[in-house]
């Protein structure tokens, strides 16, 4: 779809000098009865008149650049994108570009996941190895169950007491 934004940037400029012609004839042609001010002259040029023509014709304008502006932005895409595709083209190729990534991602998610679990495995082994040899010197271990306990606690959950060293 051809999109022609400089079109819109001609119409905006048209209407900014169009508008600024338009508002000097007008507050000339229109002018303001002044005869409580001035004694000399009744009818003067209405610069409040040409001023809002300005305004109103540059909003409008504006209006119109931005139109121009969004409609190019649009036609970068699409030349980013490969303007000689149709729709149907297009949209088959970003789904083949979605489905590849998600292979890419759940591929990578299942090497993690293999990866993290046996991290997991190994440091838990290295951990219950290192419970079972070192206890610190705050630290006793119950010759029954195995549990280890603070020094100042006098006897294990099993029922036996704290060894005398």
């Amino acid at each position: 779809m051809k999109r022609n934004s400089s079109f819109f940037k001609v119409i905006a400029a048209i209407i900014t000098f169009g508008g600024a012609i338009f508002g000097i004839v007008l507050g000339a042609v229109c002018k303001v009865d002044v005869s409580g001010i001035f004694e000399s002259a009744k009818l003067r040029f209405n610069v409040g008149l040409m001023i809002q023509t300005w305004i109103i014709s540059d909003i409008i304008a504006l209006a119109f650049y931005w139109m121009s502006a969004v409609l190019s932005k649009l036609e970068n895409i699409e030349k980013a994108l490969g303007a000689g595709n149709d729709s149907e083209t297009l949209l088959s190729d970003i789904n083949n570009m979605v489905s590849s990534l998600k292979e890419s991602a759940s591929s990578q998610n299942s090497t993690k996941s293999a990866s993290i679990s046996n991290s997991i495995k190994t440091h838990s082994e290295k951990t219950s190895t290192q419970q079972n040899n070192i206890v610190k010197t705050n630290e006793w271990k119950c010759p029954n169950c195995g549990k280890i306990h603070q020094s100042y606690v006098g006897s294990c959950g099993c029922g036996e007491e704290k060894p005398k060293f």
